[in-house]
């Protein structure tokens, strides 16, 4: 049987169903908060972290999830959550500004903006 390689229209679709499948585990990880928290987590932090939706879903489920959490409870007053990378975990750092977030912000680290967030959620 000969190889049969993708077209553009296959490849195309093949990433859109990457995006809806990963954005609906991400949606159903975090169902305790706000409906549509999730998807506008994980199309925010796939924008801002310039990741794939694989990826963006893993680090998003994984062992950040609880500080994820634990952030938004607080997120009025916040700008967003700075989750600095120790090792294999990672620390939180609650931030009322993203000024200090481009300052503290190291390779590994991952900024998570609220007032993006928002914005997806149409808050």
């Amino acid at each position: 049987m000969p190889a049969k390689f993708y077209t553009p229209d296959e490849i195309q679709a093949s990433k859109d169903r990457a995006v809806v499948i990963a954005a609906t585990h991400v949606e159903a990880i975090y169902a305790e908060l706000d409906k549509g928290f999730g998807k506008a987590l994980f199309f925010t932090c796939m924008r801002l972290w310039q990741s794939g939706p694989a990826i963006t879903a893993s680090r998003l489920n994984g062992n950040t999830k609880d500080q994820v959490i634990n952030a938004w409870r607080w997120s009025e007053t916040l700008s967003g959550v700075l989750l600095k990378k120790q090792g294999y975990e990672f620390t939180p750092l609650f931030l009322q500004t993203d000024k200090l977030a481009e300052t503290l912000t190291e390779k590994g680290d991952l900024w998570i903006d609220f007032r993006e967030v928002r914005k997806e959620m149409g808050l």
